[in-house]
């Protein structure tokens, strides 16, 4: 999975209660410029963990400059998804964070290694966080005129903002300042050089650096670097498709499975990135894999549903609106699953199949119920999901119950308890067998010793044959 840090913050208004880093900030001059004194750090010190002298701020850093003022009456935003290890703050202390937890202004949510969070504000907008990131929560700016934002230092930052949201949200990194609109979708990111990347997939922004400004219309974006103007703006990669052949159900084999998918490719595409979560967000991601080609292996571990999407980039690093969410199923069907993906049954118990609830098959066309009670032979059963849509086809291979041999003459007779189709036929020391009756085969001129019987290339029974057996 792909590890960055993040750090976001609203840009705080009068009356202070924070301060917003800039390139050049000490401790020092922050306190001389909030309170008129350098010599008042301590006050940055009892609001803030910054850990031991000396302090290296980070532009983009929020800082409390005192006390969090009181809450108001509804809360700011909601936690409406996280995964261990994710925390909150409120004033100095951490403490586990909780599903639907209610956040205020100054309130802190930091996700650790491999978790996530997702969260919604008033106006419905929403914000995901990956992994090891860190967002400062802010209400509503006293100040009309001046908007709310966030702070990107490192990482990425996926918009999702609602058509409620009337100001504009500014995203504000240490190459750039990005005034996106209402309904906005898109990512903005900032890689380990500081240099900032933003991808506009719906509505649009305004993109300032270096005292040039540019607008990013809807499919477009650009790339600014520290202290350069922002780039000529170009359109996005095409959103990538899956292909016809990358499966919705899956056999279960064990952890492990392997499932093979793939993609068209994309239009001025020159990489991809693969992602399998277990929500609708990918959030709480599975996979993540960064390739050259248009086609990848994922290895399910869980029998659980999962979601995977595919995201190009072009040489610069931009991104593409992310392909529709593929699900994929892993189905559970009794028996046992070989490495050429044939689900081997032996005859006459019933052959159980696990999927989704509103999901039905179908053997050779027709509605089959589970548990599945079939004949000796091959069959092909079709998942349909609860569209009646094919979802995926699974190989079954029922085996006949040994048969009892015994020697008659020079002819060697097997006697089966399952009628067997007309072929395969069954095979003794790999001579075809020829059928007697509905339940009878014979072979001829078989030498007495050992013999081996099978059917469909699987040995149902090994005996030594004696000279005189059965007379």
């Amino acid at each position: 999975m792909l590890l960055f840090a993040a750090t976001l913050a609203v840009v705080a208004a009068e009356p202070p209660e924070t301060w917003v880093v800039k390139p050049g900030d000490t401790c020092a001059s922050i306190a001389a410029a909030t309170f008129g004194d350098p010599k008042r750090i301590t006050e940055l010190h009892r609001w803030n963990a910054l850990g031991p002298l000396p302090h290296n701020l980070a532009p983009g850093q929020v800082l409390r400059l005192r006390a969090p003022g009181q809450a108001p009456a509804g809360p700011d935003a909601t936690l409406t998804f996280l995964r261990p290890a994710v925390r909150t703050r409120r004033s100095l202390e951490w403490t586990p964070a909780t599903l639907g937890m209610s956040l205020f202004r100054l309130d802190e949510v930091n996700t650790l290694r491999r978790a996530g969070a997702a969260l919604r504000f008033r106006d419905e907008s929403t914000l995901v966080m990956d992994e090891n990131a860190l967002v400062v929560i802010y209400g509503d700016a006293p100040a009309p005129k001046q908007p709310g934002g966030v702070s990107l230092v490192d990482g990425e930052l996926r918009l999702a903002l609602s058509a409620l949201r009337q100001k504009a949200l500014t995203v504000a990194t240490s190459a750039a300042t990005v005034e996106p609109v209402a309904k906005t979708e898109g990512v903005v990111t900032v890689d380990g050089s500081k240099t900032s990347r933003v991808s506009v997939f719906e509505g649009g922004a305004q993109v300032v650096a270096a005292g040039s400004k540019v607008t990013v219309p809807s499919n477009s974006g650009t790339r600014i670097g520290v202290g350069l103007a922002p780039e000529a703006v170009t359109v996005l990669p095409d959103t990538p498709v899956m292909t016809a052949g990358t499966p919705r159900a899956v056999v279960w084999r064990g952890p492990g499975t392997p499932v093979e998918v793939g993609w068209e490719a994309a239009a001025r595409a020159t990489r991809y990135r693969l992602q399998v979560a277990r929500d609708e967000l990918f959030v709480d991601r599975v996979d993540d894999q960064v390739v050259s080609g248009t086609g990848a292996r994922v290895l399910l571990m869980t029998e659980e549903l999962l979601r995977l999407r595919v995201i190009a980039f072009d040489e610069r690093g931009l991104q593409s609106r992310p392909s529709k969410p593929h699900a994929l199923v892993p189905i559970t069907v009794g028996g046992v699953v070989l490495g050429d993906g044939l689900v081997r049954h032996r005859a006459p118990s019933p052959l159980d199949v696990k999927v989704p609830a509103g999901w039905s098959l179908q053997v050779q066309g027709a509605p089959a119920p589970a548990p599945l009670s079939l004949p000796v032979g091959r069959h092909l059963l079709r998942v349909l999901d609860s569209e009646g849509v094919s979802a995926g086809e699974v190989a079954i291979v029922v085996s006949p119950r040994p048969p009892v041999l015994r020697r008659v003459g020079a002819e060697v007779v097997a006697t089966f308890q399952d009628a067997l189709p007309d072929a395969p036929a069954p095979a003794l020391n790999g001579a075809p067998m020829t059928r007697r009756s509905a339940l009878l085969w014979v072979a001829s001129q078989v030498a007495a010793g050992p013999v081996e019987l099978t059917w469909d290339g699987q040995a149902l029974v090994r005996a030594e044959l004696q000279p005189d057996a059965g007379r």
